[in-house]
Order: C-alpha cells, then structure tokens, then sequence
C-alpha cells in the first residue's frame, strides 16, 4: 500500500470533507514514516465508512448528532435511560458476585441483598515502592480498571483499613431512576513487596472523598496487613537520592 493522501470528490458531502481535510493534516505528520502513515489512514478509513453510512440515509445535523450522541453513550455507557434496579432488572443465576443487572452487568444484588457497582472506581497507580528495597521506584504509568482493594494509609502508614465494594445508597434505590456516575480516578500508590503488589491511597484524597459522595463505601479491615507495618515515609523517594 502507497502513501496516499484522502482525496475530495464531488460526491463528498460536509462530514466526509470535514473528516478528509482534518485526517490530511494529521497524516502529514507522518509522511516520512510509512508504516505508521499506513496504520493512521486505515483507522481514519473506518471513519470514513460510518460516515458514509450516515450520509447515506441523507440525514439533517439533528439526525446527525442523535447518532452519533446515542453511539457515544452507547459505547461509553452502555445504556441510554437509568436504571430501575428493580428485583426484575437482575438475572436469576448468580455470578462471581451476585446476580448481575440485565442492563448493566457491572452493577449486582449480592447476597445481602445490596446493590453494588464494580465500575465505580479506576486506580491511577502514580508511585511505587519496593519494600524490599526500602526505596521508591520508577513507575511507569498504569490504569486498573474496575473497583479493586485499595488500602487506606494515614501520615504514609497503612492502618489495615481497605476499600472495594461500592454500595449504591438505599434512598437513591427507592427512586428506581439509577443514572451512571462517571467512574472516580483514585491515584494510588504501589507497593510492592516480593510478588505481592498493595494498592494504598491517603485518607485525605479527594477523590476517595469523592467517591463516598456517590456510594455507601464500606471500610473493611485486614490485620495481616497492618502487622506488616508497611509505611511510605520510610522509603528512599526517587528525587532525594
């Protein structure tokens, strides 16, 4: 495959023109690069294609933007009207947590009967440290998707204190009208000790604060990991070598 740039036809209509001269000038960029000039317009191709799609049905710029409005709640969402959280809106068989949402399968009725959402949080892991090595490490960056255990420090010192279950508040159930929140970004710190990885947050974060503002956010206890007296202030740091 040559590189060739997109050319404008007569049959073009305002998105495909839009789409063609904006996808030219990011190309150009590759020009000396032939195979990542290649990899960027195929990507732009399949652009191109939805959007020959929706010219096709000869749409307005009402219809256009219903479109693609509804695909990007789609895509981003996965549903477009809230959640009723019905007993009715959850499957019969159990999963790994509980019987999941027909809708919207991160969120369950465990068997408590509480509802819980384990999309309703992210870590942004923004440190680490080797505890072996008593000192800080480069840490390139990561995204954990998706609730998981983050363990509660205060003054650096993990108190055993861990958060990971998201419960959705009873007075918000009783509205049967659930809209997704955005998913909170917590920026934790690693800790990593032999090939036991340990997620921990301060308690101050704002975005833990955040958080509690949305859901009923249970603090759990671990006490093998408060007697391991793990504690961020004894690590050599990066930038006082």
């Amino acid at each position: 495959m040559d590189i060739e740039f997109f050319n404008i036809t007569d049959k073009d209509k305002s998105l495909a023109i839009l789409l063609k001269t904006e996808a030219n000038i990011v190309l150009q960029k590759y020009i000396n690069d032939k195979k990542r000039f290649i990899a960027n317009k195929i990507k732009f191709e399949y652009v191109l294609k939805v959007i020959e799609t929706i010219n096709s049905i000869d749409p307005n710029e009402e219809i256009i933007n219903f479109i693609l409005n509804t695909l990007n709640t789609l895509w981003n969402i996965g549903i477009l009207s809230p959640l009723t959280l019905n007993e009715d809106e959850f499957i019969s068989e159990k999963s790994r947590y509980g019987r999941d949402n027909k809708r919207y399968s991160y969120i369950y009725l465990n068997d408590f009967n509480e509802i819980c959402n384990r999309n309703a949080f992210n870590v942004i892991v923004k440190k680490q440290y080797d505890h072996q090595a008593n000192s800080e490490i480069i840490c390139p960056y990561t995204v954990i998707k998706g609730n998981t255990r983050i363990y509660i420090n205060k003054g650096g010192f993990l108190t055993g204190d861990y958060i990971e279950s998201c419960k959705i508040r009873q007075d918000i159930i009783d509205r049967h009208c659930f809209t997704i929140q955005s998913v909170v970004n917590i920026p934790c710190s690693y800790i990593i000790d032999e090939e036991e990885l340990i997620l921990t947050v301060d308690h101050r974060e704002p975005k833990l604060k955040a958080l509690k503002e949305f859901y009923d956010v249970p603090i759990k206890f671990d006490q093998t990991i408060k007697d391991r007296k793990y504690d961020i202030r004894n690590y050599k740091k990066l930038n006082k070598q």
